[in-house]
């Protein structure tokens, strides 16, 4: 199974940081420490909130509901 930072680094047509980083006006140093600090803390979050058969399937609708969604993104697989 992908961990957090593999799948954000495949995202977004391979290049998440440099988009974050021009979001946020960071430089790639500032956005590789500022994710490296939150991907826990999503992570944590994510554990407790598909904890219960309700809570992964309210993360199923959202991700239906995103742009290619999370079906695409199996199906290229």
């Amino acid at each position: 199974m992908a961990t957090l930072q593999e799948i954000l680094a495949r995202s977004q047509h391979g290049d998440p940081m440099s988009l974050i980083a021009r979001a946020y006006d960071l430089t790639p140093e500032q956005t590789e420490s500022a994710v490296a600090a939150l991907l826990p803390a999503i992570s944590m979050g994510l554990k407790r909130s598909t904890a219960t058969p309700e809570g992964l399937g309210e993360l199923f609708d959202v991700a239906g509901r995103q742009q290619g969604g999370i079906q695409q993104d199996v199906a290229q697989r």
